[in-house]
C-alpha cells in the first residue's frame, strides 16, 4: 500500500543504518532508494543492499548525474502503490505510524495529506552519534476550502510537507516540476511543500510517524546573498513562481491575474521571512510593528477578562493547577527523558529508533 522514496548521495553508513532498523520494525512497503554516490562508493552500497532483499521490498536505482528532486521525481515514476512518503537517508519513518495514515487517506478522501508527530533528536558525533536532547519537529496542519485560503493558512503556520503520506498522483504533482529546477533548496524543499498545499488539505494524527537526526553532517544551505547573486537560483526560482501561479489558476478557477497576486504574496513573505531568520531577527519591523499595536489593542480586553474571571469561585485552584502541569501534558512529550520512559504514548514506536541510533555512530567525528 505504501512506498517510501529516498533520494542518496555518498553516505552509506546513514542508508544501511536505516535499512536495519527496517528490518528490525518489520516495514512490508516498498522502499524505492534513488542513488546520486560516486560510482565506487554506490557500487559498494547496491552490494550492501542486497543483503537487506530477503527481509525488505526495495528498488534500486543510481542517478549519478542527477540532484536530490530529480532523484525523487524519477524515484517517484518507479511507485507501484498507492500511497507514497519521503524521506532522507537519516530519517526514520514509523511504520504502525504510516499504516494510520494509510487508513485516514482511505476514508477521508477531501484530505490531500496526512502525518502523525514528528521528533527531531540532537546527536553529538563526538559522542558517537549520542541522543542528547529532543524536540517537535513541525508539520504543517492546513485547512481551507481553496488552495488560496490554504497557502494563507500554510504561510502563518509553515512547517515540512515532505514527510506526510500522500497519494502517489499527488506527490508525482509535487515534483513534476522538478526536471526543470536545478537550485536544490527551491526544488528539494520550496516547490513541493507549496505544490502540495496547493493541492488540498493536510491533517495530523496523534500517533508517531518520523524520528529525524540533526547532526554534523546535514546539509547547510547556501548563504542568501550568494543565492541572490546566483543565476541558477534566479532562474529556479522564476520557473517555481510561474508554475505556482498556474496551478493555482487551476486549481482555483481563477484569473491570471487574481493568482499572481497571491503567489507573490506569499513567495515575498517566505523569502523575506528566510532573510530575517538567516540575519538572526526574529521578526522584521513591520512584523514587530503588527504584533506591538495587536498587544495593546489586547491589553484592554486581556484586562477585562481577568477582573471577570476572578470573581469565579473556586477559579485560582483550577489555574494553579494548569500552571502546574502544563509543561508535564504539553512540552514535555516530546522531551527525551519522557520518550524514553514507558509511560510515554509514543514509547514503543520511538524506542526502535532511539536502539537503532545508539547501537551504531555514522556520523564523522
Amino acid at each position: 500500500m505504501l512506498s517510501i522514496t529516498i533520494p542518496t548521495k555518498n553516505r552509506p553508513a546513514f542508508l544501511l543504518r536505516q535499512l536495519r532498523y527496517y528490518v528490525d520494525v518489520g516495514f512490508e512497503g516498498c522502499i524505492c532508494i534513488g542513488d546520486s554516490s560516486d560510482p565506487s562508493i554506490a557500487d559498494s552500497t547496491e552490494t550492501a543492499i542486497d543483503g537487506f532483499r530477503e527481509h525488505l521490498n526495495i528498488i534500486y536505482r543510481k542517478f549519478p548525474e542527477l540532484g536530490e528532486a530529480q532523484t525523487t521525481h524519477k524515484l517517484l515514476e518507479l511507485v507501484q502503490t498507492p500511497y507514497a512518503v519521503w524521506s532522507g537517508d537519516d530519517d526514520f519513518l514509523v511504520p504502525n505510524g504510516l499504516e494510520i495514515c494509510v487508513l485516514f487517506l482511505e476514508s477521508n478522501p477531501e484530505y490531500n495529506a496526512v502525518h502523525g508527530k514528528g521528533i527531531a533528536l540532537q546527536l553529538n558525533s563526538s559522542m558517537g552519534d549520542r541522543v542528547t536532547a529532543s524536540r517537535r519537529y513541525n508539520q504543517p496542519i492546513v485547512e481551507g476550502r481553496t488552495a488560496s485560503d490554504r497557502l494563507l493558512h500554510w504561510l502563518d503556520s509553515g512547517g515540512d510537507v515532505h514527510y506526510s503520506v500522500h497519494r502517489i498522483e499527488s506527490r508525482l504533482r509535487m515534483y513534476k516540476y522538478a526536471p526543470l529546477m536545478t537550485e536544490h533548496v527551491l526544488a528539494a524543499a520550496e516547490m513541493p511543500c507549496l505544490m502540495s498545499v496547493i493541492q488540498g488539505a493536510i491533517k495530523e494524527l496523534d500517533c508517531l510517524t518520523l524520528v529525524r537526526g540533526i547532526h554534523e553532517g546535514r546539509y547547510a544551505p547556501p548563504d542568501h546573498f550568494d543565492n541572490i547573486i546566483n543565476p541558477e537560483w534566479c532562474n529556479t526560482y522564476y520557473i517555481l513562481h510561474n508554475s505556482l501561479i498556474k496551478e493555482l489558476m487551476l486549481e482555483d478557477d481563477i484569473t491570471f491575474e487574481q493568482a499572481r497576486k497571491i503567489i507573490t504574496h506569499v513567495n515575498k513573505t517566505r523569502l523575506l521571512k528566510s532573510v530575517n531568520k538567516h540575519l538572526n531577527i526574529p521578526e522584521g519591523k513591520i512584523y514587530s510593528r503588527i504584533r506591538k499595536l495587536w498587544q495593546i489593542s489586547h491589553m484592554s480586553l486581556k484586562s477585562g477578562l481577568k477582573t471577570t474571571v476572578k470573581t469565579i469561585p473556586g477559579i485560582g485552584k483550577v489555574i494553579d493547577l494548569i500552571r502546574n502541569n502544563r509543561w508535564r501534558v504539553r512540552s514535555n512529550d516530546f522531551s527525551l527523558s519522557v520518550l524514553l520512559h514507558p509511560s510515554s504514548r509514543y514509547y514503543e514506536d520511538f524506542m526502535p529508533v532511539y536502539e537503532a541510533i545508539s547501537k551504531q555512530s555514522v556520523t564523522p567525528k
